[in-house]
């Protein structure tokens, strides 16, 4: 969704009393990659350094509800993830099994200068994003957590406690995936299947909404 598309959402659902404007966008479509607008990357964070940090970010950002390090303090974050307990050849080898869509794996060690595990080396991995329109970032991220939880020793993976920036109460994880489903399906350690099912129900829902929200913009 574009914002001015979010912005229909929010005022058809919540404020139908809005005062809402929107401003056209010239030459737009909506499967276009942003490098094909011939424009300049401008960082809008400044661990968002390029356009392949913002096709894994949607993803790999869950990691800082948990104790691995989504690669802050290094030049790629978030295209790493990695600690300094994980086995990165048997995790590449895991995910590599599991033929995961869009991307490519390779192993990557690094020393973040902040954040998690500052000044200490992290045995990791970096995902390659080699086709953008089949990969799919968070079903991606919950493939490697599950992959770090199956290659580790039992309890090695775990979740941070709140509180989380402003929330007290809730998980972390929690806050960042939405709901308690994806971390409680990583803490059961059973398949993956069922909570991607529970996604594939909800997108259908989502779907249907939206084709009335694109219908502005068509």
């Amino acid at each position: 969704m574009t914002i001015g598309e979010m912005a229909l959402w929010i005022k058809e659902r919540y404020y139908n009393n809005a005062d809402l404007n929107i401003v056209w966008m010239k030459d737009w479509h909506r499967d276009s990659l942003f490098t094909e607008t011939g424009l300049p990357w401008v960082l809008p964070s400044p661990n968002m350094p390029s356009i392949d940090t913002s096709m894994v970010y949607p993803g790999t950002v869950l990691a800082e509800a948990l104790n691995i390090s989504e690669g802050r303090g290094t030049t790629i974050p978030f295209e790493l993830t990695g600690a300094p307990f994980i086995n990165a050849y048997r995790l590449k080898d895991f995910l590599d099994k599991r033929k995961i869509s869009g991307c490519v794996f390779r192993v990557h060690g690094f020393i973040p200068t902040f954040n998690k595990y500052n000044g200490e080396y992290c045995n990791g991995i970096q995902i390659h994003v080699t086709d953008p329109d089949n990969y799919y970032p968070v079903a991606t991220a919950l493939e490697i957590f599950n992959a770090v939880i199956k290659t580790t020793p039992e309890g090695t993976l775990k979740f941070r406690l709140p509180p989380y920036e402003y929330e007290t109460r809730l998980m972390p994880f929690d806050i960042l995936s939405g709901d308690d489903g994806m971390r409680k399906i990583l803490e059961s350690g059973n398949s993956l299947s069922s909570e991607k099912e529970r996604w594939k129900y909800e997108i259908e829902d989502f779907i249907k909404d939206f084709r009335e929200i694109s219908a502005y913009s068509e």
